[in-house]
């Protein structure tokens, strides 16, 4: 049986430039419904959105505990993990005590 991927993305939201933070299966599909008025209502009033990255866990509880982890971290923490996605997987690597795979960036 085929593994699920599971993913914690960021988006920078255009209309006021906030990050918003979620978690999906298929991130990119999630995107598009997010872009679509499907996704979140934050995003519904702050969107259109863009992608900045997204990051593949091993399962869903530990996708799940990283985008808690996530959202509690300061803007500016954020905008420097956004940044250098890394050091984003060492730093909850080494709080969750899992394994990862690289970051998708977007382009």
């Amino acid at each position: 049986m085929k593994k699920r991927k599971h993913h914690v993305y960021v988006l920078r939201c255009e209309k006021n430039g906030s990050y918003y933070t979620g978690y999906a299966i298929n991130y990119q599909r999630r995107v598009q419904q997010h872009n679509a008025g499907r996704g979140a209502k934050y995003t519904r009033a702050f969107g259109p959105c863009t992608l900045l990255v997204a990051w593949e866990y091993t399962s869903r509880s530990v996708a799940l505990r990283a985008e808690y982890q996530f959202k509690q971290l300061p803007r500016a923490v954020k905008v420097r993990y956004v940044h250098d996605p890394h050091a984003w997987v060492q730093d909850s690597v080494r709080c969750l005590g899992v394994a990862y795979s690289a970051p998708d960036r977007a382009p």
